[in-house]
């Protein structure tokens, strides 16, 4: 008995995680035989390629999406679910979306279906690939994953209580073909009635809700699932405590006083206002590295080399962009961790796909992960000498100490806003959810400063700012506001003042501000707002 209330347990925790919205869903893979079909323009591929350091694996087919890689012989890897793309599916079968090659380009699987046997059917399209064909002379691609509707098409024979044959909806083997095969058969009759499930069920649930009320279970579940939440709304709330003071911080005030503790834990994740040029084994920023922004037509637009910590960015208008990163004995893209959103420090990954800014002040800030191809002394040197500011090795166990508490927090919130929807728990509850949606959206500190007219408030368009050293009066560098006043500025972290040049209406230009002295030591970027 004690054993049958524990499945009913875990029975209904099960069912109380479909209550609130989870699901799981069928999946499917490639036959190992049935897996090629045929580009026009570049040969046959590979829909289930094998990789022996399992980095690339075939294609896994769900009720909503299609992931994975493809492999051709001649143009590489076919990634499924790249940054800003990926191929979706239906219950139907019905595909849709772009599968995403750094040789191939986009391709639109928009005309493909899966039908009732498995097989791909129709054909996908790209610039570089042509038209894929699933249909052609020995181009065939199936999968075990099978619609919806085929699924309730299929029938099988049953004997029922008179002895009788009787076709039965649903996927199943015939246990006869006619009545006379019936005489021996005895017919499947459930042990346990409906109703004895529901009930056991519902005395299940009523057994975890008072072990959730004791009062030993009750203190640790709400220390539990408010550390969680504690450590997963610092991450997000700090970067609202970036911008401007508002009334908002008011009402933040507590929680962001808990998240300095737990950044002195290092327990927290580190949102930084600029993207990192990194090697993908050592995870060691790269000095010097060239980073190169370009329109979708390859034209260059703008450059940046990277400062001794591998920092970059760029300020750009709303548009569609990628980005190529250059630099000796290190290659681009990253072959070790193409398809990862993040490493274990890094995250906001970029493999060369498609940028795009939707909105205008937005900063290109992706971590760009080089591979090693020879033996580098300058990095290995500058790895001895730890010039690794703002990353530490510890970055690692404690990213992963911080997604464990954020997660068993959330189950066991869970847990208890079901079985014990108390106030308290009402609101951890959804306190989680909404540290979940502002980790969705990705909130991201402010990094860049603007320069505006004291009296007028207009933007200072394409002054000139110069950054220099107090000590020497040497200018280290200078920055061009865009027509909004705006600019991006890293430098090395230290103290500096700054001098503000307007341009006039002859093209001159001509000292307007002397800022006092700015402390840029800890972040090593200047991103102040200068009314002149």
């Amino acid at each position: 008995m004690k054993k049958i209330s524990i499945v009913l347990i875990l029975l209904a925790t099960v069912f109380s995680f479909i209550g609130v919205g989870f699901a799981l869903a069928a999946t499917g893979i490639i036959d190992s035989t049935f897996k090629y079909a045929f580009a026009d323009k570049i040969g046959w591929i590979n829909f289930a390629p094998t990789d022996s350091g399992q980095k690339y694996v075939g294609l896994n087919i769900t009720d909503s999406a299609v992931t994975g890689y493809a492999w051709s012989q001649n143009f590489a890897w076919i990634n499924f679910k790249p940054t800003n793309g990926g191929v979706t599916n239906n219950t139907n079968g019905n595909l849709s979306g772009y599968a995403f090659g750094e040789n191939t380009g986009w391709i639109n699987f928009g005309g493909v279906n899966i039908d009732c046997e498995g097989k791909f059917t129709g054909a996908a399209t790209g610039d570089i690939v042509g038209t894929i064909n699933f249909n052609c002379a020995n181009c065939v691609v199936k999968t075990n994953w099978l619609p919806v509707s085929c699924e309730q098409q299929k029938t099988h024979n049953e004997c029922n209580n008179q002895g009788q044959c009787l076709p039965v909806t649903g996927a199943g083997t015939s246990r006869c073909q006619t009545d006379s095969d019936c005489v021996d058969i005895i017919p499947i009759i459930p042990e346990v009635p409906p109703t004895t499930i529901i009930d056991n069920v519902k005395i299940a649930i009523k057994e975890v809700k008072k072990i959730i009320e004791k009062p030993q279970v009750s203190i640790a579940t709400k220390v539990i699932s408010t550390t969680g939440v504690a450590e997963g709304a610092v991450a997000a709330v700090l970067v609202v405590a970036a911008s401007p003071f508002s009334l908002l911080e008011i009402f933040l005030f507590p929680i962001k006083f808990l998240g300095i503790l737990l950044a002195a834990f290092g327990i927290r994740k580190r949102i930084l206002p600029w993207g990192i040029v990194y090697d993908s084994v050592t995870k060691q920023p790269l000095d010097p590295a060239y980073v190169i922004l370009k329109d979708l037509q390859g034209k260059d637009l703008v450059s940046a080399i990277t400062d001794i910590d591998g920092r970059y960015g760029f300020l750009v208008q709303p548009g569609l962009y990628n980005i190529a990163s250059r630099k000796t004995n290190y290659a681009f893209p990253s072959e070790k961790l193409i398809g990862k959103r993040q490493d274990e420090i890094y995250d906001n990954l970029y493999f060369g796909e498609q940028i795009e800014i939707k909105k205008t002040g937005e900063v290109i800030i992706k971590n760009i992960p080089l591979d090693p191809v020879k033996f580098d002394w300058n990095e290995f040197v500058k790895k001895n000498k730890t010039f690794m500011k703002f990353y530490s090795r510890w970055d690692l166990i404690l990213r992963k100490i911080s997604d464990l508490f954020f997660v068993v927090g959330f189950f066991i919130a869970i847990v208890a806003f079901i079985f014990a929807p108390y106030p308290y728990n009402t609101i951890i509850f959804v306190m989680y959810l909404l540290v979940l949606l502002l980790r969705i959206l990705g909130l991201k500190p402010k990094a860049f400063g603007y320069v505006v007219e004291k009296i007028t408030g207009n933007p200072l368009s394409f002054a000139i700012i110069r950054i220099i050293m107090p000590s020497t009066n040497v200018e280290i560098s200078h920055r061009i506001t865009d027509a909004y006043g705006r600019y991006y500025c890293l430098i090395p972290r230290g103290k500096y003042y700054v001098k503000i040049e307007k341009k006039n209406d002859d093209g001159s230009y001509s000292l307007v501000h002397t800022s006092p002295i700015i402390d840029a030591s800890k972040k090593g970027i200047i991103k102040k707002k200068f009314e002149i």
